[in-house]
């Protein structure tokens, strides 16, 4: 993911994806025998909570706003209610960026 800085009036800066990464672990075969249980998506949120804190220690360093990470989506979000024996394709997870008044939902997605 490529990612542009841009600096606003008051001084603050934020950022923008300009090219997302391609989704789907089956692009290589070092995931591709993955099992994501309910228990591997309660480790991997742990995981994430430590290198989202890093990040924002960066992030602030770089004088830009933190991100927050949401809560899971899609079948995952089930993870505190599925039996181990449940399995799923992926972890989908939000991310929560700060808001930026200056741009469309258009200029966020690129269409202009």
């Amino acid at each position: 993911m490529v990612v542009a800085i841009t600096k606003h009036n008051e001084g603050r800066q934020s950022m923008r994806a300009r090219e997302f990464i391609i989704e789907g672990g089956w692009d290589t075969t070092v995931t591709q025998g993955t099992v994501i249980t309910p228990s591997v998506v309660k480790k991997t949120l742990a995981v994430l909570q430590d290198f989202i804190a890093g990040f924002n220690q960066y992030l602030a360093k770089q004088g830009l706003d933190t991100v927050q990470i949401g809560r899971p989506t899609g079948s995952s979000a089930y993870h505190d209610v599925d039996t181990e024996d449940k399995i799923y394709g992926d972890i989908d997870l939000q991310m929560i960026g700060p808001e930026d008044d200056t741009r469309t939902l258009n200029q966020y997605a690129g269409l202009s």
